[in-house]
């Protein structure tokens, strides 16, 4: 018996292959990344670079994909109220989730789970190599294989061969994003806990509740979520003194706090402040820990790993790694305390 295709999937596939053979006939003959600074991050993580099109066509192709998710969002129940809150990363990421070749890669498929049914669809071959070239989500994979990374060296040199014995997870800004669930399944993280908006962590907790929903058999572990405005340091640094404080296992806890892509987002002077009050949550509660990032940070323009260094330092920061890409999201490292 013939499949009988939702309208609306059909419409959503058409989108975006339309706006694919835009983006893939003006890169047929282009393999190498769009800059050097992009090609090198995405091999040194596994990750195969982008293909290079003219900045208008980048332009064009980001709108048809915001255009795809508009409509998609208008039959998914988890959707936020607010269209600026879209759920764009999350399809991204699950693009690379699904694909075998991918550094991230995931076997248990929690990305996938977290999206809605009929759609998923388009994350199957041949569809998704067909709607999603090589191009906006392949920066979004090349951020996500290194943070997943970092995170796994912190395990392997902090927990499993010093005093420390579990890893906490402390997401700034956590959105949509898979990564506290998928990291305690696969045993790196041994808990996880996200700050965000208020309607961010309404339409997070509806998406967790799908993705359990979708795995009855099995104890998802889930972050726990806190509804905050990261613009509010002085309530930002309270909560994170209370989380810490929770740290009360006779096993001692190693903390990472996460940035992806907010600090790009958030006044003038508030990064800077942000990073101060992870430094001081930690002093305060005589707890140790770490900070991985992907995103832009204040007052490094260039990119030089000094200029972090000394910029970094004023905050309570050493820089460990220091790996810069192209995209907003420029700035890829690791710090820990001074």
């Amino acid at each position: 018996m013939m499949r009988r295709w939702r309208p609306e999937i059909l419409a959503a596939i058409a989108l975006s292959c339309l706006g694919s053979f835009i983006v893939a006939t003006s890169a047929s003959n282009a393999l190498n990344a769009n800059n050097a600074k992009t090609r090198q991050a995405a091999l040194s993580v596994g990750v195969k670079p982008p293909w290079r099109a003219p900045r208008f066509l980048k332009r064009l192709s980001w709108r048809l994909e915001k255009r795809l998710l508009q409509v998609i969002s208008w039959f998914d129940p988890c959707s936020p109220p607010d269209s600026k809150l879209s759920l764009c990363l999350l399809w991204w990421k699950a693009v690379a989730a699904n694909d075998a070749s991918s550094p991230v890669f995931e076997n248990n498929g929690v990305t996938l789970d977290m999206l809605p049914g009929g759609f998923r669809i388009l994350l199957r071959e041949p569809l998704r190599s067909l709607i999603y070239p090589r191009w906006t989500h392949v920066i979004i994979e090349i951020r996500t294989a290194y943070l997943d990374q970092v995170i796994g060296r912190i395990r392997n040199e902090t927990i499993d061969s010093s005093e420390y014995r579990k890893l906490k997870l402390i997401s700034m800004g956590g959105g949509y994003d898979a990564r506290s669930v998928k990291l305690q399944l696969s045993g790196v993280i041994d808990d996880a806990v996200e700050l965000d908006l208020p309607p961010v962590i309404t339409a997070k907790e509806k998406i967790l509740a799908r993705l359990c929903k979708r795995r009855p058999d099995e104890n998802v572990p889930l972050p726990t979520l806190y509804e905050i405005d990261l613009t509010h340091v002085d309530e930002v640094e309270t909560t994170l003194v209370s989380i810490l404080k929770n740290n009360t296992d006779s096993q001692e806890w190693y903390n990472v706090f996460l940035f992806e892509g907010v600090l790009m987002y958030l006044p003038e002077g508030v990064p800077c402040r942000l990073l101060q009050a992870c430094r001081r949550a930690l002093d305060d509660t005589h707890e140790r820990g770490s900070i991985v990032f992907s995103d832009e940070l204040e007052n490094i323009p260039n990119d030089d790993i000094e200029t972090a260094r000394q910029e970094l330092a004023k905050y309570g920061w050493n820089v460990i790694e220091w790996q810069p890409k192209g995209g907003r999201t420029r700035h890829m490292g690791c710090l820990n305390m001074l």
